[in-house]
């Protein structure tokens, strides 16, 4: 990845789908660094495939980093954040999300231009693999959820684990030097997508009935859906997301109401389980780090919201429903 920089202004980068994924440069690593004003840093990228690259990125920037990348095609970016953090975020939606040591984050651009701000002084680390969505649709072709996690322009935080350790050592060391490395890489990046993603794209949405509510509300309330569900540690305030779409928070909880027959955190708390129930069934993470993902304050309050909502702890949930295998990727390779 390339990206034009100015301390005082954010510039503007064109990066196509050739200029990702060119067979030319397929195998083998190379390195580029900004200019060395900048401060100090390395991008070591490789081209895995086609349609398949990744960057591993260290920076230590001298004056915070503003970069604006215009994808001219939809990309989908699995980011892990290893050291340091970086703000993420579209252009004219006015929202940031931050990425952090031991996040896994999942940006579809939908050939939207993306932001990045980083800020001077703190060593930032963090890998990204990069996928043209067309490869990730016809991978995910006969799968609703999939589907829908890969439609429209998005920013979603996957999961976080305290140790910044993704299982993408052995990407990362692959030499990609032949046919058969490449094709290795290949495989190794489209589990770790399996991995992080399957859990997520599991979960439903809870049917809408939106009869009673006008267009504009509708759109209204999945612009809220969107916000509540990119982060589930991190939810905006009910005044907040009621300011988002210019209502009052009453209005807000009463169109929710009758979209969902809840209000706005009851249908998020109910949110939360589905994707903890996901986890637990799709995830080798224990039920601590799935409750703090699924955004609960403590495994104990989680366990017991768990069990009011099923009828049956996370551990017996777990034990009735045995996990499927992460690394079984046949599905990508349809």
């Amino acid at each position: 990845m390339q990206a034009t920089v100015s301390t005082a202004t954010k510039s503007l980068t064109h990066i196509d789908t050739q200029n990702l994924f060119s067979r030319d440069t397929v195998s083998r690593w190379h390195y580029r660094h900004l200019p060395a004003t900048q401060g100090k840093t390395e991008f070591k990228i490789g081209k895995v495939c086609q349609d398949i690259c990744l960057t591993a990125s260290t920076c230590l920037f001298s004056n915070d980093y503003h970069a604006c990348i215009d994808y001219t095609d939809a990309i989908t970016l699995l980011i892990f954040g290893i050291k340091g953090y970086s703000h993420f975020g579209f252009s004219g939606t006015g929202h940031t999300h931050t990425v952090r040591p031991g996040d896994v984050w999942l940006i579809q651009t939908n050939s939207t231009a993306l932001f990045r701000t980083t800020p001077a002084g703190q060593e930032n680390q963090m890998v990204v693999l990069k996928y043209t969505s067309e490869r990730l649709h016809h991978a995910f072709n006969d799968d609703p959820h999939s589907s829908r996690l890969l439609n429209g322009t998005q920013l979603i935080r996957l999961g976080h684990q305290v140790s910044a350790h993704f299982g993408i050592d052995t990407l990362m060391a692959n030499p990609l030097s032949n046919a058969s490395d490449c094709l290795l890489a290949e495989s190794q990046a489209l589990a770790l997508l399996a991995r992080w993603v399957a859990p997520t794209v599991t979960t439903p949405l809870q049917p809408c009935q939106t009869e009673a509510l006008s267009t504009q509300q509708r759109q209204q309330l999945k612009g809220i859906i969107d916000t509540l569900t990119s982060d589930l540690t991190c939810p905006p305030s009910l005044h907040a997301l009621a300011e988002q779409v210019n209502m009052s928070h009453t209005k807000l909880n009463r169109c929710f109401k009758k979209a969902y027959g809840t209000t706005v955190y009851s249908w998020l708390r109910n949110f939360r389980l589905e994707r903890a129930r996901s986890h637990l069934q799709q995830s080798r993470c224990n039920i601590t780090a799935i409750a703090f993902q699924c955004g609960f304050s403590s495994a104990s309050h989680f366990s017991q919201a768990f069990k009011q909502q099923y009828g049956c702890s996370p551990l017996e949930y777990r034990a009735q429903h045995p996990r499927c295998s992460l690394n079984d990727t046949s599905v990508l390779f349809k």
